[in-house]
Parts: C-alpha cells; sequence; structure tokens
C-alpha cells in the first residue's frame, strides 16, 4: 500500500446512514453492502486515481469512486 485511506467524518456518517437504511429492509444485505463500499475505499490506497477528483473541492487529493446508486 502506498496511500493511507481516510474517510472523513461526512463520509462516516453517510456509510452509517446508508447502512442504517438497508438494515431496515435487510440486515445481512446491509452488513455485506457496508464492506462493499469500505473495500472499493479502501482500493484508493494502491489505486489513487481511481476515484474522480470531488468537484466541491477541486483538490486531486481528495478523491471519491462512485459504486452505485
Amino acid at each position: 500500500m502506498g496511500y493511507q485511506v481516510t474517510l472523513s467524518p461526512a463520509a462516516r456518517r453517510d456509510l452509517r446512514d446508508i447502512v442504517r437504511y438497508i438494515s431496515f429492509d435487510s440486515p445481512d444485505r446491509a452488513i455485506a453492502f457496508g464492506q462493499f463500499l469500505v473495500s472499493n475505499t479502501k482500493r484508493l490506497a494502491d489505486f489513487p486515481q481511481l476515484g474522480r477528483i470531488v468537484p466541491e473541492f477541486e483538490n486531486s487529493l481528495i478523491r471519491e469512486i462512485i459504486v452505485r446508486s
């Protein structure tokens, strides 16, 4: 791993809210999807250009990966 990936507090809150929302219908799928999102994010450590630059920040060090709607 070449880089360290850090989730912002807002990203952590969003992740928690997403998992909580899905868990109302399917707790198992919620956990699996949360793990899927985190594992995709961790890929940035090895492939830092993988995500796109977040338009709101216009900083090449701040990136995001859009997984699905």
